[in-house]
Order: structure tokens, then C-alpha cells, then sequence
């Protein structure tokens, strides 16, 4: 659900989407998600920020935190692989199931 939603920000600002997304998404999710799909814009930046004069190692302010591991997960296996067109996807209706389980009611409901 994470790689699914973390750009659901850019509907609205594509510099800011990140926390965007992280806001919208935060009743839902773990601190560890949240933080995750907050910042990956910056653990993103390892493959392309040095062509905008930013710190390709943007990610690394963040080495110890305990949502590093999957924020580097998200970014490194699921979110930039997906910029391959060849990059095989399951299709969208093979979410539904995670999708319905995590947006039927707040995490702090549940």
C-alpha cells in the first residue's frame, strides 16, 4: 500500500508530495510508513539529485532511524525499478485486498 500510494501527492504539488502523501496517508499507517513515504522524495534523490545541484546523498541524514531500512526499500526496490517500463507489475486489482484492509478503518480504530 505504501509503494501503491506514496505519490498520491503529486496530484496536488510535486515538490512537496511526499509529505503530502505522508499526511493523507498517516491515520493509516505505521510512524515507520509514514516517515518513510514522507522523506523518499530525498532517498530519490540518490538517482537523480545531482542533475538539480542537490545532494545525491540526501538519504543519508537519516541513517538510524528505524524506518530507514524500509524507506530504502521503498525507493530502491519498488518505487524507482517502476520508472523501468519493462518492470513487471501486478495488476491493480491484485491490491484491493491489502487496500480495503488498511483504508477500512484508522489504525488508531483498529
Amino acid at each position: 500500500v505504501a509503494a501503491l500510494c506514496h505519490d498520491i501527492g503529486k496530484l496536488f504539488s510535486v515538490p512537496n508530495h511526499g509529505p503530502i502523501a505522508a499526511e493523507m496517508l498517516k491515520p493509516y499507517v505505521s510512524e515507520d510508513i509514514y516517515h518513510a513515504i514522507y522523506w523518499h522524495q530525498d532517498f530519490q534523490g540518490e538517482y537523480y539529485y545531482d542533475y538539480l545541484g542537490k545532494d545525491p546523498k540526501a538519504r543519508e541524514r537519516f541513517r538510524g532511524e528505524p524506518w530507514y531500512a524500509f524507506a530504502e526499500k521503498l525507493v530502491d526496490q519498488w518505487d524507482a525499478p517502476a520508472f523501468d517500463p519493462a518492470y513487471p507489475a501486478d495488476p491493480l486489482e491484485s491490491f484491493l485486498p491489502e487496500l480495503e484492509r488498511v483504508f477500512s478503518r484508522p489504525k488508531a480504530m483498529v
